[in-house]
Parts: structure tokens; sequence; C-alpha cells
């Protein structure tokens, strides 16, 4: 299982009244989980994609 999102959206953004959060831009997160299942991950990049990250789990064969 994969499990990505992006922590960091917006640089300076309030946290809490009267502070702001410093901030990465463009920062995914990728977490693995399942390490029995997945034995690597393919991350393919296409800087015309907004997105531009995607990702596709390879499976260990059982």
């Amino acid at each position: 299982m994969l499990f990505i999102n992006r922590p960091v959206t917006e640089v300076g953004a309030i946290t809490s009244p009267g502070q702001r959060r410093p901030g990465l831009r463009n920062a995914t997160c990728l977490q693995v989980m399942g390490k029995d299942d997945v034995g690597a991950v393919e991350v393919m990049v296409d800087p015309a994609d907004p997105a531009v990250f995607s990702f596709k789990p390879l499976y260990t064969k059982p």
C-alpha cells in the first residue's frame, strides 16, 4: 500500500494565530506500507502534468 500526500502545500501558511509555518515548495511525501508485499516503487516524473509525480507500487510475488 502506498500513502502519498503533500504535507506542505503553502509556504508561510498560518498554523495558529500569529505563527507562520516555514515551508517547502513542491514537497511530496511517499510512505510504503506492507514491507512484505511491496518490493519497490516506480516514480515517474512528468513536468507537463500539474501533479508532476506519479507512483506505481511493484509487488513481490507470493
